[in-house]
């Protein structure tokens, strides 16, 4: 099975840093948050857990529920966190003496651990060079929404590295609205093609040789994490967030990863393992992270994970650690006094 076969079936991420700053964006104009959530699909407890990422199926739904309470401000509102947050969130971590051509190809290797999914590039065609996303359409409204945004974020990225009001002079769209995008960014030089196979702006050749404008290098190449990929990998973390809520059926993770709980069962006997054996793995690694406070009780870890009883906690927690939930307490102990 090639790579490519392989990352299609990966569950696609979305960094909980960004959802949470989309979120915050909704409480600012006054929403309450919690019925949002609860529409989106997203977990509750979205701003206290340090998971680095939700799946991407809310997301999609959370960006669609932003822009009918934004309206005609959506693209103003994205734009302007592209330019304050986002943008300059890669700035920081670009290496000092970059062209922008090398940042941009900076970028996209960090996209990778930071949106597992996607897919970006920069090529040369046809005496041309492209910044290039590329993305399955869907008649969806969030495709629409998340595509303008992607593409205001890729515009935004070459001005930050340039310092200027940069406008590529081929701008290339899988969707047909630019009504929105219009009332932020001046296509008046430039040619919009809709209906294309990917999300393209060009970027001349002397901007890409143009200095980066960037301060200094924050995050040596090799110390940046591998991209994630894999289905059982990617379904761990894409539950996480909701399981440290406790158990949920095999019916509600399928709805939050976009998929039917049979095809979802499908996918996991591929795998050779259980709806029921992931959930108790993922259950029993967060147990363990719990009982490093010892002020937190077996039976209160327990209750908190959604099991019926200690007993059954205490069995399921010695299959897969090989001792009770008393022992392997008693052994951090011991570690960390030595």
């Amino acid at each position: 099975m090639t790579n490519a076969v392989n990352r299609s079936q990966d569950i696609p991420l979305f960094l909980t840093e960004y959802t949470v700053s989309f979120v915050r964006m909704l409480q600012k104009m006054g929403e309450d948050i919690y019925p949002i959530l609860e529409q989106a699909g997203l977990p509750h407890n979205l701003f206290e857990n340090e998971y680095q990422y939700v799946p991407e199926e809310p997301v999609q739904k959370l960006l669609t529920i932003m822009s009918q309470k934004m309206s005609s401000q959506y693209c103003q509102i994205m734009r302007e966190q592209c330019r304050t947050e986002y943008v300059p969130n890669y700035l920081r971590r670009f290496y000092a003496q970059s062209t922008v051509e090398q940042a941009i190809e900076q970028y996209i290797l960090y996209i990778q651990v930071d949106s597992p999914q996607a897919k970006l590039s920069l090529k040369h065609l046809a005496g041309k060079h492209y910044f290039i996303r590329e993305k399955t359409k869907q008649n969806q409204a969030w495709f629409a929404i998340a595509e303008q945004f992607a593409l205001i974020f890729m515009i935004e990225l070459v001005r930050g590295l340039t310092h200027s009001g940069w406008m590529p002079e081929d701008v290339g769209l899988q969707t047909d609205d630019l009504s929105g995008l219009k009332s932020v960014l001046d296509f008046s030089q430039s040619r919009v093609f809709t209906g294309r196979s990917a999300t393209v702006i060009s970027i001349q050749k002397d901007v890409l040789q143009m200095p980066a404008r960037v301060a200094v290098q924050w995050q040596p190449q090799s110390e940046r994490p591998a991209p994630v990929s894999g289905f059982l990998d990617t379904f761990r973390l894409a539950l996480l967030p909701y399981l440290s809520l406790g158990r949920m059926s095999i019916k509600e993770a399928a709805d939050r990863l976009g998929m039917s709980a049979r095809t979802l069962q499908r996918r996991l006997k591929q795998e050779q393992v259980t709806y029921s054996e992931l959930v108790d793995e993922i259950l029993l690694n967060n147990a363990c992270a719990m009982m490093r406070d010892k002020h937190i009780s077996v039976t209160r870890i327990s209750a908190a994970l959604g099991y019926s009883d200690v007993a059954h906690f205490s069995r399921a927690f010695k299959r897969l650690k090989g001792v009770s939930p008393r022992v392997y307490r008693a052994r951090l102990q011991h570690e960390k006094e030595d």
